[in-house]
């Protein structure tokens, strides 16, 4: 892996089953990736998220990841995906899969 890995997580995706919406669907389980707290750079860039800890995160490959997907890590730590960057055959960096996540303060 690129960056190394530090979680293993698996991501579900919001479904509406019966005219209710939950996370139903597993896209991934048992993925390898990065996370870590995000840069003051990038929370000001989201213009602050209050009541919400923001965090960057590395998949070593392209996935099918989108906003609003829960990716749970193997310590059941839930975060949002709030958002998602693909660099699929890029010259100048390994193909890998970048996502600002957010985690609900409690």
């Amino acid at each position: 892996m690129m960056n190394g890995y530090n979680k293993t997580v698996t991501i579900t995706r919001l479904a509406s089953v019966n005219g209710k919406k939950s996370y139903s669907t597993t896209v991934y389980s048992g993925l390898a990736c990065y996370i870590e707290r995000a840069s003051i750079e990038t929370v000001n860039a989201l213009g602050g998220v209050e009541g919400y800890k923001v965090f960057t995160c590395i998949f070593d490959e392209v996935i099918d990841l989108k906003s609003i997907d829960k990716v749970v890590d193997q310590n059941s730590i839930e975060y949002k995906v709030y958002s998602v960057e693909d660099f699929d055959d890029n010259i100048d960096v390994p193909s890998h899969t970048e996502a600002v996540l957010r985690r609900k303060v409690t």
